[in-house]
């Protein structure tokens, strides 16, 4: 069965469907590619590192079987699979580390032509409540206050001069810190995700609701995409703000691919990766695809590399989160010690920022992003995450500048509610 899937379907769908019961939706939002939407669970896990029983729930996310499953791993995850990390901060919007629905109905949305796709499910049930949710109000109004920095500007910026300082002694190459930003939130979040679709479209987008808490995701970094027994990542660092003068536009966007210090913090990462790989692929299949290239979005140019490699026939998913999770480009290099020092010198728990959404299907592959420009709402208050790569040449105010530009969508986000 197939059926046209407008972006207005969609979004009354998603409404409806997420009033029911849990639902996630991992959306490609620049016509390629596919979105998914999954609700109606069968099974959900959900589970935190410190339990007893996280092994075995982990196992079960990463084991190979026939269903398709879709969610989230946390930063924090990082605890099991590296016995010296842990997380002593302050734990901020407090979701699950490990959360997955394995679900019974399950929608495949072609990015370019909107046909859609019931690929698991009863097709009499998804027709009703599709009829349902079109005789509906697409309930999008929200609103965003009092908007505060978790971390003030005058603590961000010395930890800046700590990290250079480090890095001056030879503890670090470039090291990942980020900021919180808190805000009141009621309405609708679904709108908020909406915005963030209407506002900056991105290839790996996500909307997980639960009772609890919701997430939107605008992310539009790849942290692996599964295919067979190949494995890409494309690895983000190099960040410049859009204007809307294109004299202007232009001007930075060349500044940004002609950056010395960009195209240096993007090798770096891109090198990490490389040994990531170099650990689960075969032999001499590792290999840097593109190099450098500048990826425009609304509000910013990034730059963007590509990882590609094949897997070796041992590799599961349990072994390639241990190899190449979190993505290195939101901790640095060398990683192991960069986690160590983040937690020092950050003064919030990350949780499902930096970590990572996405599914595995019925034949293993996967697609997984990084959790940036990600919205988590909860009794409430929104949580937001943002952060740069430090590195010894690295200006403190324009690392502080670049943070702020990363939380431009949310900024237009409000604005544009209001």
């Amino acid at each position: 069965m197939s059926i046209i899937f407008s972006k207005e379907t969609t979004d009354l769908f998603i409404q409806h469907i997420s009033e029911l019961g849990d639902v996630v939706c991992d959306e490609s939002q620049l016509n390629q590619g596919f979105s998914y939407l999954a609700w109606n669970a069968e099974f959900v896990c959900q589970a935190e590192v410190n339990q007893e029983d996280f092994s075995s729930k982990f196992d079960l996310f990463t084991h190979v079987d026939q269903s398709w499953k879709f969610g989230f791993i946390s930063y924090d995850v990082k605890n099991h699979l590296e016995e010296k990390l842990e997380s002593k901060n302050v734990i901020s919007a407090n979701l699950p580390d490990l959360w997955f629905m394995i679900p019974k109905m399950l929608l495949k949305i072609d990015a370019q032509t909107h046909k859609a796709e019931l690929i698991l499910g009863d097709k009499k049930l998804f027709l009703n409540e599709l009829e349902i949710a079109r005789k509906k109000n697409f309930e999008k109004n929200y609103s965003i206050l009092n908007w505060q920095t978790f971390t003030s500007k005058g603590i961000y910026l010395n930890r800046i001069e700590e990290i250079k300082t480090a890095i001056k002694e030879g503890s670090y190459y470039e090291l990942n810190l980020s900021r919180l930003i808190t805000t009141e939130f009621t309405g609708s979040a679904y709108g908020l995700y909406a915005a963030f679709r209407e506002l900056n479209p991105v290839p790996m987008a996500a909307f997980i609701k639960t009772k609890e808490w919701t997430i939107c995701s605008a992310s539009p970094e790849i942290f692996i995409c599964k295919k067979g027994d190949e494995i890409i990542s494309k690895p983000i660092k190099g960040t410049r703000e859009r204007f809307q003068n294109v004299v202007d536009d232009e001007r930075v966007k060349k500044e940004l691919a002609e950056s010395i210090k960009e195209k240096a913090e993007n090798l770096m990462i891109v090198d990490l990766v490389r040994n990531d790989f170099n650990r689960i692929c075969q032999p001499g299949s590792v290999s840097v695809t593109s190099l450098f290239a500048i990826k425009s979005y609304t509000t910013v140019h990034q730059m963007e590399s590509t990882v590609t490699g094949k897997l070796r026939s041992d590799a599961n998913y349990s072994t390639i989160f241990k190899a190449a999770f979190p993505m290195g480009s939101m901790t640095g290099a060398p990683k192991i010690a960069s986690m160590l020092a983040i937690d020092s010198l950050e003064n919030y728990r990350r949780n499902v920022y930096s970590g990572s959404i996405g599914y595995i299907d019925e034949h293993q592959n996967a697609e997984f992003n990084v959790v940036i420009r990600t919205a988590i709402i909860k009794n409430g208050k929104l949580y937001y995450s943002v952060g740069g790569a430090i590195t010894a040449d690295s200006n403190p105010e324009d690392e502080w500048i670049e943070t702020q530009t990363k939380a431009e969508i949310l900024r237009l986000a409000m604005i544009k509610n209001q």
